[in-house]
């Protein structure tokens, strides 16, 4: 299972992986470079495409264990993919878009920063912003992962399960059966 974690990890670690693998975006040689933004929510200039923006929107939680408290969480994690919208925007989506899915597929823990990434969908659009029209590509991806409840966390760490200690009665009226008595002591690894 994966290591607690949250939101902020996960989105840094996408932004990392995709600037990483995807040179269109200009962060392979210097990650400093790239245009792959992390919640950003200025307008993407015609200059800056392609680019990339990722952000989380919506969580879901349930229960996993009781005790301690660790819940399955699942995230939508959105990447837009914007570029200029010319003839060649269909194909430049699907080249960025296919580069991005690659480098997710390959590393769908996120180097162990949760338990599963997973494409949810994708939609392609024209975004007209005002000052200009630009293509633009929005994938969902479905994470999940694990975190325990606040204060939890040290609970997590319970000591090995050592002996039990267990008594069996024999049903009412059967006096000459004998109680069965018995001390389990696991195989300790």
């Amino acid at each position: 299972m994966a290591e607690q974690t949250n939101r902020k990890d996960i989105r840094t670690k996408v932004l990392s992986i995709i600037k990483a693998a995807v040179s269109e975006f200009g962060g392979v040689s210097d990650p400093a470079l790239g245009r792959v933004f992390e919640n950003r929510m200025k307008p993407m200039w015609e200059v800056e495409m392609p680019a990339a923006n990722i952000y989380t929107k919506n969580e879901s939680a349930e229960i996993f264990n009781v005790a301690p408290r660790e819940y399955k969480r699942t995230l939508n994690l959105f990447l837009d993919v914007y570029v200029k919208a010319d003839d060649a925007a269909d194909d430049t989506i699907d080249l960025l878009t296919r580069k991005i899915e690659k480098a997710l597929f390959v590393n769908e823990t996120l180097d162990d920063v949760v338990s599963d990434t997973v494409l949810g969908d994708t939609e392609i659009e024209l975004d007209v912003d005002g000052r200009s029209v630009q293509a633009l590509a929005r994938m969902t991806w479905v994470i999940t992962y694990f975190t325990f409840a606040p204060g939890d966390e040290a609970s997590a760490g319970l000591d090995d399960f050592v002996t039990a200690h267990t008594e069996m009665k024999p049903a009412p009226g059967l006096t000459d059966t004998p109680k069965i008595v018995d001390d389990i002591k696991p195989a300790q690894t």
